[in-house]
């Protein structure tokens, strides 16, 4: 309305409709309600956009939720995985102390050669199914990241709509201020 002016004939005549609508004491000043007066009675003119825009901004919020519930599985994804990791080290350490006690064993105590082979085998499938966990939870962080990341692309996306939707409702408000 500013870009207008206050002299246009047809903003005079807004303005005083508009008037029976302004409160005693208004939060927004006169400009504000000439303005939405000035939207109300021409709302066909603007209806699509404003759909548009509740659209757009109903699916930015839902990927806000999305985009946040990603972070938080992310993180649980990637500490799950350092976890296991730390698991796996603490594991293969012991195994090596076992292995380099049950050497010098050896000599001294072969019959109870079959036991230590047993364990062996044990730790080594809890060796390989933390491996096998640990490339689970990895390839799931992947996807994870993956999708996190074409969530926030339409969310950009959807912010860059947003923006030029505002601006085509101003342009147009303008436009129907100017005639």
């Amino acid at each position: 309305m500013e870009e207008v002016g206050d002299g246009s004939e047809r903003i005079k005549q807004w303005r005083e409709k508009a008037k029976a609508y302004i409160p005693d004491d208004p939060k927004y000043d006169e400009k504000y309600w000439v303005a939405a007066y000035i939207l109300y009675t021409n709302m066909e003119n603007f209806k699509d956009l404003f759909d548009r825009l509740d659209n757009i901004s109903s699916e930015i919020s839902e990927l806000e939720s999305q985009i946040e519930e990603s972070e938080r599985e992310q993180e649980y994804l990637e500490n799950r995985i350092e976890d296991l990791q730390y698991e796996l080290k603490s594991l293969r350490e012991e195994y090596e102390e076992d292995e380099e006690e049950s050497e010098d064993e050896e000599d001294n105590y072969e019959e109870d050669e079959e036991e230590d082979e047993d364990w062996d085998e044990d730790e080594d499938e809890a060796i390989v199914d933390l491996r096998y966990q640990i490339e689970e939870l990895e390839e799931e962080l992947k996807n994870e990241k993956d999708n996190y990341e074409e969530t926030l692309d339409r969310f950009y996306e959807l912010e860059d709509d947003k923006k030029h939707l505002l601006w085509e409702i101003m342009e147009r408000a303008e436009q129907l201020v100017a005639s």
